[in-house]
């Protein structure tokens, strides 16, 4: 039985590995899938650019700012805009948020 649920992803930024689930996800949700992403990278992240090519799912990348949080390890708190319009354009049925917690997924769980 095809899939008719509309999936909304919010991940914090494009990375190899999940660019393949991506495209997994959305072949088996018959392209019913979109994915949010915070920020195309982190400051210390330097993967290869050409993964963009390889996008087999609807997508969109969330004009964010990052600050880095003090510390020895890098990390970084996304701040986004446009979450709400997003949510509201798309309409999903389901929200999944992947990775750590953000702004931007609590401001999806009060959509939701």
């Amino acid at each position: 039985m095809p899939h008719k649920d509309k999936y909304l992803i919010i991940h914090n930024m494009i990375t190899p590995n999940r660019v393949a689930l991506f495209n997994y996800l959305n072949k088996k949700l018959n392209g019913h899938l979109l994915v949010l992403f915070l920020n195309a990278q982190e400051p210390n992240r330097h993967w290869q650019k050409e993964n963009a090519t390889k996008f087999n799912f609807k997508y969109k990348i969330l004009k964010s700012r990052i600050l880095r949080l003090p510390g020895k390890m890098a990390f970084y708190l996304h701040i986004n805009s446009g979450i709400k319009e997003a949510l509201n354009e798309y309409d999903p049925d389901k929200v999944i948020c992947f990775g750590f917690g953000s702004t931007a997924m609590l401001q999806a769980l009060k959509w939701c």
